[in-house]
């Protein structure tokens, strides 16, 4: 969906240091007391169960659908590698679709395309279950644009873009971006079946943030330049797939991450995260904030790290299991020279008070300066099999941010296949050859 091209150019810089008085941290990027990651909230779950999951092994909507079949770009750089990317997603025939301008509408229309709605928040407040905002392409510069109330099972709100045009939500510095939280949350309310899909999302504190939220679907969306985290809060069955999470952070906190996320039944596949301030992604297994509505909704278990990209975060790994969180599979991904900026204790992935059971490293390749794995206060719970360590992975320009694989690349076809999803960050099959390959691309044959 976003051209690789663009993203080279420079546009995708972090914002300006946050106004609400963030907690600093020296230029050597301390973290907190603990010396571990400290947000407020952890990650989104759903009301319990494992999410549904296609035969490639990603998850899919509550319907059954597949939602990796349209992840990624379809201008990728990609042309010397072969195969043709997936085109655009048309708009779905069920449901209302409440088209929205920011140049050419008016909250006064009645959302129909020939007579577009002006703000992104006037289509969410007239959205129903199995309704769809439509936006068309251009800037809309909102801040707190926010979901109140839930879809249903088979039947998602969905926020997504105009076919073939990108929809750049700007909220300019002030608070959140996107908001899913319900209205009662501090009382326990959930909210859920939600998707966003193919947006630009800047300039939040958090980009989205996300509070005791379920069955959420987040893809292709390219989240970047927040002054706190790209994606933040707690949930459960919570798909995070085809998406660009690259240069959150603001160098003033110490909470500035790609993801941060705290619950069960997490998803994260086929993502980039590239040039966060610090960890390409926490794993926070948080128990006890009072909002929490429910055991799903808090520590960190269940989740599925697959084929993902982390590259150049400026001050640490590019994962980090924390906090107590278990059974967390960290599978087919590539961390290529992470902790760039400061001399961490390694740049793929940190055990830091992780939990003593089920976490997994299966598969991955790590080339950088620092060690693959480490363990910090009693983190030292996982076991590791099948890591291709101190290998260049050869992507096509890791400078210009191209994260394809060259045809030689020790990557290809070295993924485990359980687990893997169907298709790759362009909407590609997975695997092209004798087996996926490792990271958010795979090589066509």
């Amino acid at each position: 969906f976003f051209p690789l091209a663009l993203l080279a150019t420079g546009a995708c810089q972090a914002g300006p240091a946050a106004a609400d008085g963030a907690p600093t941290a020296d230029d050597a990027g301390q973290t907190t007391e603990d010396g571990g990651p400290t947000p407020e909230s952890g990650g989104a779950t759903t009301e319990g169960g494992e999410a549904p999951m296609t035969a490639g092994g990603a998850s899919t909507t509550d319907d059954g659908a597949s939602t990796t079949e349209s992840a990624g770009s379809t201008e990728s750089g990609g042309g010397p590698l072969g195969c043709d990317p997936a085109g655009e997603i048309p708009l779905p025939d069920t449901g209302n679709l409440y088209f929205v301008d920011a140049a050419n509408g008016s909250d006064n229309n009645s959302g129909e395309e020939a007579e577009p709605l002006r703000t992104i928040q006037e289509g969410i407040d007239r959205a129903v279950a199995g309704d769809t905002i439509v936006l068309r392409g251009g800037t809309y510069a909102e801040g707190d644009v926010r979901f109140t109330d839930s879809g249903e099972p088979g039947k998602p709100i969905t926020l997504r873009n105009y076919p073939g045009e990108t929809p750049v939500i700007d909220n300019e510095y002030s608070g959140n971006t996107i908001v899913l939280s319900a209205s009662d949350w501090s009382g326990g309310g959930t909210i859920g079946w939600i998707t966003l899909d193919g947006l630009e999302v800047k300039n939040g504190n958090k980009n989205i943030e996300i509070t005791n939220a379920h069955d959420i679907v987040i893809t292709r969306c390219y989240v970047h330049g927040a002054t706190g985290q790209g994606i933040h809060g707690n949930g459960t069955r919570v798909l995070i797939d085809g998406n660009v999470m690259a240069d959150n952070g603001d160098f003033v906190g110490a909470q500035e991450h790609g993801l941060y996320a705290t619950g069960t039944f997490f998803t994260v596949t086929n993502n980039l995260f590239y040039r966060n301030a610090f960890w390409g992604i926490t794993v926070a297994g948080y128990t006890d904030k009072p909002y929490y509505a429910g055991p799903e909704y808090k520590g960190a278990s269940d989740w599925l790290i697959v084929n993902n990209t982390f590259a150049f975060q400026h001050n640490r790994s590019g994962i980090v299991v924390y906090h107590g969180a278990v059974d967390i599979l960290i599978q087919n991904n590539i961390f290529y020279n992470n902790a760039t900026d400061y001399a961490h204790l390694c740049s793929g992935v940190t055990f830091f008070n992780a939990g003593e059971e089920g976490n997994q490293l299966i598969n991955n390749l790590h080339f950088g300066s620092r060690p693959f794995i480490a363990t910090e206060a009693g983190g030292m719970y996982y076991t590791e099999t099948g890591t291709i360590n101190d290998q260049d992975p050869l992507f096509v320009d890791p400078d210009g941010l191209d994260f394809h694989l060259q045809e030689n690349s020790p990557a290809k076809d070295q993924g485990l296949a359980t687990d893997a999803p169907a298709t790759d960050y362009d909407g590609r099959p997975r695997p092209q050859g004798a087996g996926p390959d490792m990271g958010a691309f795979e090589t066509c044959e």
